[in-house]
């Protein structure tokens, strides 16, 4: 059989878990019934205890270790009372477990109906387990310290004795409860007994060799509890010996005898349910959403085959013969739903169908062939040739048209500015918005979105871009389109974009400086005061004396009436008159 890798064995084992074997002695069977050609058969039997009436243990296998010879349904009754119901039958059952009450004398029945061929056994046991061993459950390990823990109904006294390949020791029993740690030692028997208010010994034994497969389930498979590579009496193949752990045996499908296990699904099938989806489809791809043992797992109507999980207008069987993710509407992430790239006829699992550097959704927005790497055959590929893309902000009401190579649009990234020292600006007439792109290009053609409230005279206004080397907007040619309130205008380069009325802007650079020499509407005297720095240090901070040069300068251009003063900084300080 084939090996099943690892990468999924962690999360299968969370799944669930499966009890070991408890020991008990039948009062019943086991007793076989077929189903025969004609009416529904009927049998009848009878038995006696040789113990006090009470509560037992029925148990029903379906079939005989394959789905072929299951019931779906059938009737057991005792003493006239309904033990087994039809509905507990059906193809995905194999063991059936149901607590009854037994007299000294009993009557068993049993009708057989679904298809010829088909056959169950029946059995008794006098009691239930009194030993419930809680850890381990999954047989993950053989060689390692483990603990062993369980519990023990009330007729058992204060201690049992485990038995670990034939070495024992007594582990007491606190609450009805158990636990001890056991060392491991690859084929390990372990038995647990206990002995009960009637003087009974009571075991329960678990077979652990470390192949993942708990020892009943591995008894149901044909493999050998205490060989963790042995082979399975219910396969055409010999597995003893392959180097592959039972566990981890592949005997129908895609997935190990261990995860099919653990989620109740039949090890020898592909499909447990029969309704086209496999066990391995539906657990690792659909996380088992659905059930493997139904074929509507919601009892909707509609089979799990033909739902839409993901809405990607692509159904699980249909996801399942692509490849792609069930879950996800949008597999190899181009934007493009699953479904219309598989109607397309594009590749579902990746962004770029044909290879030619431009993703399959680029090629649909710029009218090149995403199925053909040469759409006009001129011996360019798609993803090197010139387009000019655009790109729209709805919401800004900004947009930018670039001519490159490629779908540059596509990664371009357009920002409102909402900083103050933008936006504060009387001069402006639009939002202030910014725009980027991580890539060359030949050209743009930028627009943005006029604020009527502020712009009296289209004639008037014009675009600017911020240059961030001058630390100032810059007008460039632009065009207004007046019914939609638009202005555009083309750059080589990407910025911090911007509209403004064209004199109202030249005036914020342009007003004229009052001299006080005449001329202004009134002339104001001012008062100055200097402060000199007269210290030490300014013998090598300005040896030159340039600060006394420029005071005298400034007082050299006052007018008469203006008044001016000095105050000396110094390394000393000394006073001109008493205090």
């Amino acid at each position: 059989m084939k090996k099943f890798t690892s990468f999924a064995a962690i999360i299968i084992l969370l799944l669930s878990i499966f009890s070991p074997v408890v020991e008990a002695s039948s009062i019943y069977g086991p007793v076989q019934f077929e189903r025969t050609e004609g009416i529904p058969e009927e049998y009848n039997d009878t038995f006696s205890l040789n113990s006090a009436p009470g509560n037992f243990t029925l148990y029903v296998l379906n079939g005989n270790g394959t789905t072929a010879t299951r019931t779906s349904s059938a009737l057991v009754t005792l003493n006239g009372k309904l033990a087994v119901a039809p509905d507990d039958f059906n193809q995905n059952v194999k063991l059936i477990q149901k607590n009854v009450s037994l007299q000294r004398a009993n009557a068993i029945g049993v009708e057989m109906r679904s298809k010829p061929g088909s056959l169950i056994t029946v059995w008794a046991e006098d009691e239930a387990p009194v030993i419930t061993v809680h850890s381990p459950w999954d047989d993950t390990v053989s060689n390692e310290p483990v603990t062993v823990s369980g519990s023990v109904d009330k007729i058992i006294a204060s201690t049992i004795t485990l038995t670990h390949n034939d070495s024992s020791s007594i582990v007491p029993v606190i609450d009805g409860n158990f636990s001890t740690r056991v060392n491991l030692t690859g084929i390990n028997n372990i038995t647990l007994a206990g002995t009960d208010i009637a003087g009974r010994t009571r075991t329960v034994t678990i077979l652990l060799d470390g192949d993942y497969l708990p020892a009943s389930y591995e008894l149901q498979l044909g493999f050998d509890p205490q060989n963790p590579d042995s082979d399975s009496s219910l396969t055409p193949e010999n597995e003893a010996g392959n180097g592959i752990l039972d566990g981890y045996e592949m005997l129908g499908g895609s997935l190990p005898a261990f995860a099919k296990s653990r989620i109740g699904a039949d090890p020898f099938k592909e499909d447990t349910d029969d309704d086209g989806l496999t066990d391995y489809f539906e657990l690792m791809k659909l996380g088992l959403i659905t059930d493997v043992r139904m074929a509507d797992s919601d009892s909707d109507g509609i089979p799990d085959p033909d739902e839409d999980i993901d809405s990607d207008n692509l159904t699980n069987i249909q996801e399942q013969a692509a490849g792609t993710d069930p879950l996800v509407d949008d597999t190899d992430g181009d934007t493009l739903l699953d479904g219309f790239e598989v109607n397309l006829g594009l590749n579902p699992l990746s962004k770029d169908t044909d290879s030619d550097r431009l993703s399959d959704d680029s090629e649909l927005r710029l009218g090149t062939d995403p199925r053909n790497p040469d759409t006009d055959g001129d011996g360019i590929p798609d993803g090197d040739e010139t387009y000019t893309s655009t790109k729209q902000d709805s919401n800004l009401g900004a947009s930018a048209s670039i001519t490159g190579t490629g779908d540059l649009a596509k990664d371009l990234k357009i920002y409102n500015v909402t900083s103050t020292g933008f936006t504060e600006n009387p001069a402006l007439v639009s939002p202030v918005i910014d725009f980027s792109l991580n890539g060359t290009f030949e050209s743009a053609t930028v627009t943005l979105p006029i604020d009527a409230s502020r712009a009296d005279d289209a004639s008037n206004i014009s675009l600017f871009y911020f240059n961030e080397s001058l630390g100032t907007f810059i007008q460039i040619p632009s065009t207004v389109d007046i019914t939609n309130d638009t202005v555009s205008g083309v750059t080589s380069h990407f910025s911090t974009f911007a509209i403004f009325n064209v004199p109202n802007w030249n005036a914020l650079f342009e007003a004229e400086m009052n001299t006080g020499r005449g001329g202004g509407v009134d002339v104001v005297y001012v008062d100055v005061l200097f402060t000199l720095d007269s210290s030490g240090s300014m013998s090598w901070n300005d040896p030159y004396g340039y600060r006394k040069i420029a005071a005298k300068n400034f007082v050299g251009s006052l007018l008469p009436g203006n008044r001016a003063g000095v105050v000396d900084f110094d390394y000393y300080a000394y006073l001109t008159r008493p205090l």
